[in-house]
């Protein structure tokens, strides 16, 4: 990193850096800072120390229109007079700094976003090594202050942070960066395995990350695997069944210097990164499936083991709260055969229920091989399938885009969608036109309240409405939010945890939704270990939902950051939600007497990504939980069986 220019200020140093754009290599410090003061007296760590300060993107169309001397501070920063990247920055009043970005291209960037980051000491490294153990949290260095989506970085840009502190030193600087970079190594990619093998993980991140978060999967499931020193994996490769199958290590990190009270809206607070080693699994005996989630509902739970060999077998299940043995089976099997062990969720008495919402199970082979497993049951049901409702937030009337937007939405949402899903009934002048034997009966619940106007609350209607068992569905229409908020100011957004006591409110244990659509930023981003959406919701893991016996639900959430506007045909976001839940509840063909209510819920958004191009594509869509799921709720009891008979896909 070269130094351009450098300010001191008391306590407070700034320092006006350009930026690296080529991949940055691990330990990368940038140039030492010279004369610089002290560290200061704030002693803090730097998620500690910087976390009340806030970060904003100026558009200086707004800023004009608003802060005339904001926008003539923003027009007196000089040209610099070239073509490198460059970051300048000032003091703007008592408690803020303003920053010009001039010439970042991002346009060969797809995966990484433009980062502003801030360090208390300007020689420390950018990158550090990351290990399991938590022994590099003991290093401080380099957070995201800010970061702006690589399809949006433009030529230049301005920020502001606000509430900086003047008790310490801070430097900013600029990289590319789409979150820890991860490597897998030990075994080959496709090498046969056997038992427990070990692979190592090769972390690297931010200098200033405190808060990692690791999880191993096989093929999206949970694995059998211990995390040990210098980042050794320990995967017990027998609790899979035999053949191809894909490690998966996920890093989630926390880098963001910011509170949850105190972040801008529209932003990443963490960012993940997965790594993928394929491998052939190769073993004598091993678990096909132990069945976890099994709802009660099923009746009998099945969980299958694979043997090579003549031999006898056992298997128990075990209360862990008492050790207590509520279910024993034993065979012998005379060849190689998957042994398939049944259990009605009771006590030894086959009529008793079992209480408990976790047991051990154990199966004993004689060979001998011995597995074991954790299960959860799960008791927690999805709300009888019923109506809508739907909700947006009204852009802010500052905005220059406000009336346009606003307006849009409150056709599309609270005029178009309501009565579509309210008149879904009806014989005539509507477009599905089902009956109750095509999609269930008491779908015709729908209402919209928005937030709109000063001093509306989320609060004013969501707690009532979703606990509202009329309600097994939620669509957000368009709303700004992050990782784990909806809404804009401090008072007047909603957090994950809100939206989950509001639902878990309902008068019933089936308090889950059915499917829920979360038109906002980052609203799918999983940030440890704070809960997201998608779980808020009590929508259960996409791997989870496709191998286990439980009610499925669904949830469309994006990675990425979600524009209000600027869709094909100059849509907004609410008439492109609006479209994809038209899209679910019709499938291919809308008109009367050609909707099916058995498309996919992956068909709609399929479908919609490809109506609204790139714009929508880049905020990565995706769904978590079931997506097979289908409007029409007849065929549920097949859906719970894992039986997609009557579900189309294209």
């Amino acid at each position: 990193m070269k130094t351009v220019k450098g300010v001191i200020i008391g306590a407070f140093a700034v320092l006006f850096a350009s930026a690296i754009h080529a991949q940055i290599n691990p330990g990368d410090g940038g140039s030492p800072c010279t004369n610089c003061p002290s560290s200061g007296v704030n002693t803090n760590r730097n998620y500690a120390k910087f976390q009340n300060q806030v970060f904003s993107v100026l558009d200086t169309n707004v800023v004009a229109a608003t802060d005339t001397n904001l926008f003539n501070a923003l027009a007196a920063f000089a040209d610099d007079g070239g073509t490198n990247p460059v970051l300048q920055i000032a003091l703007y009043g008592p408690d803020s700094v303003i920053l010009k970005a001039s010439h970042f291209d991002y346009s060969a960037e797809t995966d990484r976003d433009f980062a502003l980051l801030i360090c208390d000491k300007v020689q420390t490294p950018v990158w550090k090594s990351i290990d399991f153990q938590g022994l590099s949290d003991r290093q401080d260095g380099w957070l995201v202050q800010g970061s702006v989506p690589n399809w949006q970085v433009t030529d230049p840009m301005y920020f502001q942070v606000s509430h900086i502190i003047r008790d310490a030193n801070a430097f900013f600087r600029v990289i590319p960066y789409a979150g820890p970079l991860v490597t897998l190594s030990g075994p080959q990619p496709y090498d046969t395995v056997s038992n427990t093998i070990a692979i190592q993980a090769d972390i690297q991140d931010l200098s200033g990350v405190t808060n990692e978060h690791f999880e191993v999967t096989v093929d999206g499931l949970p694995a059998r695997y211990g995390l040990g020193t210098n980042n050794t994996i320990s995967l017990n490769t027998k609790y899979n069944p035999a053949g191809s199958h894909n490690v998966d290590l996920q890093v989630s990190s926390r880098v963001s210097v910011y509170g949850l009270t105190n972040a801008p809206v529209d932003t990443v607070l963490g960012w993940d990164a997965l790594a993928v080693l394929p491998l052939d699994f190769e073993n004598d005996n091993y678990v096909i499936s132990l069945s976890s989630y099994a709802t009660p509902e099923i009746g009998t739970n099945w969980f299958l083991f694979y043997v090579t060999k003549e031999q006898g077998v056992d298997c128990k299940i075990i209360n862990p709260a008492n050790n207590q043995v509520v279910m024993y089976y034993t065979n012998y099997v005379a060849a190689q055969t998957t042994v398939e062990v049944p259990w009605n969720f009771t006590q030894t008495n086959g009529v008793t229920p079992y209480t408990n919402d976790t047991y051990v199970i154990r199966f004993n082979a004689y060979d001998p091989d011995m597995f074991d497993g954790t299960n959860t049951i799960d008791r927690t049901g999805v709300r009888n399938p019923a109506g809508c409702f739907i909700t947006y937030q009204a852009l802010d009337d500052a905005d220059p885009d406000s009336y346009y937007v606003n307006s849009r939405a409150e056709t599309a949402l609270n005029g178009t969608l309501k009565n579509f899903y309210r008149d879904q009934y009806k014989a005539s002048g509507i477009i599905p036109q089902y009956s109750t034997a095509q999609v269930g009966t008491n779908r015709n619940h729908a209402d919209c309240i928005a937030l709109v106007g000063d001093g509306a609350r989320w609060t004013n209607f969501m707690v009532s409405a979703m606990a509202n068992l009329d309600y097994s569905d939620l669509t957000i229409g368009q709303a700004h939010g992050g990782d784990v908020t909806i809404g804009g100011a401090p008072d007047d957004k909603f957090y994950t945890i809100n939206l989950n006591q509001w639902l878990t409110n309902a008068p019933s244990p089936n308090w889950r939704l059915r499917k829920a659509a979360f038109w906002s930023c980052s609203s799918g981003h999983y940030d440890p270990p704070y809960m997201n959406f998608p779980q808020a919701c009590g929508v259960r893991p996409t791997k989870v939902q496709e191998s286990s016996y439980i009610r499925k639900n669904c949830a469309l959430v994006f990675k990425k950051a979600l524009p209000f506007g600027g869709y094909y045909d100059q849509a907004v976001s609410a008439q492109v939600a609006e479209s994809f839940d038209q899209t679910w509840v019709c499938g291919k063909n809308q008109y009367p007497g050609g909707c099916d209510p058995t498309y996919s819920f992956q068909y709609a958004l399929n479908r919609t990504k490809g109506i609204n191009g790139p714009q929508l594509r880049k905020a990565e869509p995706f769904i978590e939980g079931y997506s097979f799921m289908i409007y029409s709720s007849v065929y549920d009891d097949e859906l719970l069986l894992l039986n997609t008979a009557h579900v189309k896909t294209h």
